[in-house]
């Protein structure tokens, strides 16, 4: 079954499907909205791990600011 979170983001590129499948995976009882922020935090912090955001403080305010371009979609 696709769901319409799913077909959105594969159709307009935001996730392969290869992504998509791993989505998919997920085992949660409730809505995975969440999914996709957890994956970019992930990102975010190994990039802190190698450097290439300098600071910690840099790297709150990416995710502050991650964090509520996502809620803007989810909401």
């Amino acid at each position: 079954m696709v769901t319409f979170f799913k077909w959105q983001f594969l159709s307009t590129g935001f996730i392969t499907s290869e992504e998509a499948l791993l989505y998919e995976k997920v085992d949660c009882k409730y809505n995975k909205f969440w999914v996709p922020l957890m994956w970019a935090n992930a990102v975010l912090s190994h990039a802190r791990k190698e450097n290439h955001i300098k600071t910690d403080w840099g790297l709150r305010m990416v995710i502050e600011v991650n964090d509520k371009v996502f809620y803007l979609f989810v909401c």
